[in-house]
């Protein structure tokens, strides 16, 4: 349905169009967006013919500025005054618009001659082009898909002398001068709809001049001054590419565009945003025409924004009239005529209570912060909360976080909707930022909740203390110990390689079949010459080394000693799996399934004992030989190899371990 709407627009737009028109989505706020959630409307109808806002409940603002009429001559003038309103999904908008006009005016030299008298006579014209007042519609349909509409009132006005001849009989008499006053008012309006596939991403699609409804005719014998008003399009996309930021492009049908971009920092409980727009319109020169700067604070209780408009070209110059009846005027804000500005907005919140429309019941804290294991938090919730809806209809809600020395900005789970009345489960999420990641001291912080809903800013926020762990504990999870072996994978790189080529003239002589099973027997045998175990110190948390430091160390025990070899043979390519043998006391033993790349029927190249071997799929989904390696027994992969092997096949196969649950083995890709 909404693509069969944007369908007929574009047809009927295409079929009426047919000449070029000036750029129209000039925007007094100077396109001033957050990527953060807007507790005012900080745009205009001119950009936003679908009236889209998140402002809530019942807002004032106004706009003062002044226009540089010559040289640094400041003319100042009220812009706009305007009063808004939500409803539920619904955004009403009125407007009066005392500064939104340009006026122009000539003097034209008339000469008469008649026998052997000439008279010459100074005839004025004077043309004013003013909107009066504008009003917008919006309704929010679904959480990602809104429409609406603009109305907009116009007045024009044409003054102009001519002279009058009076007749006697034949005698010429004096011209006398009379003013002709002609007036145009007209309806114009506009439709729009906005789309948002994601949080960081949304489209615009509008029209321009959609229809325009004239009380009263046009100018007589001087319809090259009137308004111009060809039907068009507009469209626009914003993107976030992180939080507080946004950048948008707008385009119209007839090359004319303006891009921009905004930042924003919290601030003492409010927001500042800054921003730049450039201006591309093709009736104007230079090629960018113009750009806005622009500034702005917002709090809970009020918005001021300075927004500044500067143009590339001279504004002073004099030209004839003629000109102006060739060019026109499509836009009263933006077009060639018009001067450099400088606008004070100012936005007040008449309804200071937010409504709260969701609240907390309480967050549970499901997990420790272990550093190591980031990419977990990502896809597993390190806490949930107990959510209810205390208002009477469903909320889409975009759960928050911010945990102290790990996050650097808030990060967002999923939204999550729920039905009046109900109590649901959120999950949250975290990312942790690398250069906060803590290193030596285990720490107790604060995890800050917030929960957001629709044109609201926080409906209600919760904190809880949480452990952040260093970067060597371990959950004790040996599914896990994967994030600690890819952990450095350019030092056990360089480690592995430089090994093997002591070893390349060896390796060259092999056959290709065991060139891996070789590489395995290689570096395994070079690892362990001068490892020895050592357990872990005594702690209430589980202890993990790097791959480096285990190799630095010259030691570790059994879940040190499997993850570094684990990281030597992945990162030249070859597979591993981690063996978890679990007891009745919860304490796990660790050992290594690695992946020779010999397909079962060419076991007897290594082994004539089935009991030294397990056959499992590999990456790729292909059955190949693994085979249980003993970490903790550092004489020769011989040895560690019967060792591994005597255990795996005794636990995992006879005692049925794999089938108990008692033995898993998790893959290290």
């Amino acid at each position: 349905m909404y693509l069969r709407i944007i369908k007929t627009i574009l047809l009927f737009v295409m079929f009426t169009q047919t000449n070029l028109y000036a750029q129209q989505s000039f925007d007094l706020y100077g396109n001033l967006r957050t990527s953060g959630r807007q507790t005012f409307r900080l745009n205009s109808l001119e950009s936003n013919p679908g009236n889209l806002s998140d402002a809530k409940s019942w807002e004032l603002s106004f706009i003062y500025g002044g226009i540089f009429a010559s040289g640094s001559q400041l003319a100042n003038d009220i812009f706009l005054v305007s009063l808004s309103k939500r409803i539920s999904d619904h955004y009403l908008y009125f407007r009066f618009t005392p500064g939104i006009k340009q006026e122009f005016s000539a003097n034209t030299q008339k000469t008469i001659s008649s026998g052997d008298s000439t008279i010459t006579e100074i005839l004025s014209t004077f043309i004013s082009y003013q909107e009066k007042i504008g009003l917008g519609y919006s309704l929010q349909i679904t959480n990602k898909f809104s429409t609406g509409l603009s109305l907009r009132y116009f007045k024009q006005i044409l003054r102009k002398d001519d002279l009058e001849f009076v007749y006697g009989e034949n005698i010429f008499a004096e011209p006398k001068t009379i003013a002709i006053s002609e007036k145009i008012n007209f309806w114009r309006g506009d439709l729009g709809i906005n789309y948002s596939p994601l949080e960081t991403l949304s489209f615009n699609l509008n029209t321009i001049n959609l229809f325009c409804l004239n009380e009263n005719g046009n100018f007589n014998d001087n319809e090259g001054l009137e308004l111009r008003k060809q039907k068009h399009l507009s469209a626009g996309v914003n993107f976030m590419p992180r939080y507080n930021m946004n950048i948008y492009l707008n385009y119209e049908s007839n090359n004319s565009a303006s891009a921009g971009l905004n930042y924003g920092i919290n601030l003492r409980g409010g927001k500042i945003i800054a921003g730049v727009s450039a201006y591309r319109d093709v009736y104007q020169n230079p090629f960018i025409s113009g750009i806005s700067p622009s500034i702005s604070y917002s709090s809970q209780l009020f918005n001021v924004s300075i927004v500044g408009v500067k143009y590339f070209s001279d504004r002073n110059i004099v030209e004839p009239i003629s000109n102006l009846i060739k060019t026109g005027i499509h836009n009263i804000l933006n077009n060639k005529y018009s001067k450099d500005k400088l606008l004070l907005n100012i936005n007040i919140a008449l309804s200071f209570t937010p409504e709260k429309l969701v609240e907390f019941k309480d967050v549970k804290i499901l997990s420790e912060i272990y550093p190591t294991l980031d990419e977990l938090y990502t896809t597993t919730a390190f806490a949930t909360a107990k959510v209810i809806n205390i208002s009477d209809q469903t909320v889409n809600v975009k759960p928050a976080s911010f945990i102290e020395g790990i996050n650097t900005e808030q990060i967002f789970s999923p939204i999550i909707n729920i039905a009046a009345g109900d109590t649901v489960d959120v999950p949250f999420y975290t990312i942790i930022s690398d250069q906060l990641k803590p290193n030596k001291k285990r720490t107790i912080s604060q995890a800050n909740f917030y929960l957001i809903t629709v044109n609201s800013d926080y409906d209600d926020q919760i904190s809880k203390p949480i452990l952040i762990n260093d970067m060597n504990s371990w959950d004790g999870k040996v599914s896990n110990l994967r994030y600690f072996s890819k952990y450095d994978y350019s030092y056990s790189t360089k480690f592995a390689k430089n090994i093997l080529k002591e070893y390349k003239a060896e390796l060259d002589n092999i056959a290709e079949e065991l060139a891996v099973f070789s590489k395995i027997k290689i570096l395994f045998n070079t690892f362990v010459q001068h490892m020895i175990y050592v357990s872990d110190p005594r702690s209430s948390v589980e202890f993990v080394q790097f791959p480096q430091e285990t190799i630095d160390r010259k030691g570790g025990d059994c879940d040190d000693l499997s993850v570094a070899f684990s990281s030597i043979l992945e990162s030249v390519g070859v597979q591993t799996a981690f063996v978890d043998y679990k007891s009745e006391d919860g304490i796990s033993h660790v050992n290594l399934l690695i992946n020779t790349g010999l397909s079962p029927d060419a076991a007897s190249l290594i082994t004539n004992n089935d009991k030294k071997y397990y056959v499992r799929k590999n990456s790729r989904d292909k059955d190949e030989l693994w085979i249980p390696i003993e970490m903790t027994s550092l004489a020769d992969l011989e040895t560690a190899w019967n060792v591994g092997a005597d255990k795996f096949y005794k636990e995992a196969v006879e005692n049925l371990g794999l089938a108990k649950g008692n033995v898993q083995v998790i893959d290290n890709y």
